[in-house]
């Protein structure tokens, strides 16, 4: 399903709903350009699978950028977290977590730092999610808790063409369309993060926060019509 089309430059760029084929195109540049965190220390097959979480749940937004016929950037988000992550768990969980598992096999090293710092928190995570009572397939969540942009990539070689605007543009209609009236998301602070590119499309900081690794996150959010 094509959502925008739009000449920059010499190219068009496309965005479109991103589809179970588009797995392979997704993990392998969610590992290259966003490779900080827990889950990309866990490879591509892995990623794959999480990201078709997000193609495959009622509270999730997904859509690649073409340009030129080439796939060259995605974003993926939610309407609702807390509804969204229990629909991974009831429906991607078995999955996710043999995926899991045989890659902290694979790295020892991995494992035993997830062990000593992410184990106890994912367990009560699960745990909270499994008492949330599900929203019914199509009924509207209206004005609820903000929605969450939660990860937008593009290649090297189209950064600076507005793909990665197009994208962030899409993500916000969806939202709009979809009644939720304010998103947010966490980018690292200063040069290692996007913050100044959020703030050009009317992202406002809200706070700063420091993960468990020692590094610095803002907060950003979006009021939207």
């Amino acid at each position: 399903m094509t959502l925008t089309t739009s000449t920059v430059g010499s190219g068009t760029t496309t965005i479109r709903a991103m589809a179970p084929g588009d797995g392979r195109f997704a993990s392998s540049l969610h590992e290259a350009a966003l490779p900080h965190g827990f889950f990309p220390m866990l490879g591509r097959r892995f990623l794959r699978r999480y990201l078709h979480s997000f193609v495959c749940s009622d509270h999730a937004i997904a859509f690649v950028a073409e340009r030129d016929g080439s796939t060259v950037g995605y974003v993926v988000g939610v309407l609702d977290e807390p509804r969204h992550y229990q629909h991974v768990v009831r429906h991607h969980g078995p999955t996710l977590a043999l995926s899991g598992l045989v890659a902290l096999t694979a790295r020892p090293r991995v494992a035993s730092w997830f062990v000593r710092t992410r184990a106890l928190r994912y367990l009560v995570g699960l745990r909270r999610l499994s008492r949330l009572e599900v929203t019914p397939r199509g009924e509207s969540i209206g004005a609820g808790p903000a929605a969450v942009l939660t990860h937008v990539a593009v290649s090297t070689g189209v950064r600076g063409l507005g793909v990665g605007g197009e994208l962030v543009g899409a993500f916000e209609a969806a939202v709009a369309s979809a009644g939720v009236s304010s998103a947010r998301l966490l980018t690292r602070t200063g040069d290692a993060g996007a913050g100044r590119f959020y703030e050009s499309r009317r992202w406002r900081p809200s706070e700063m926060t420091m993960d468990r690794d020692g590094v610095a996150w803002t907060r950003y959010r979006i009021e939207l019509p």
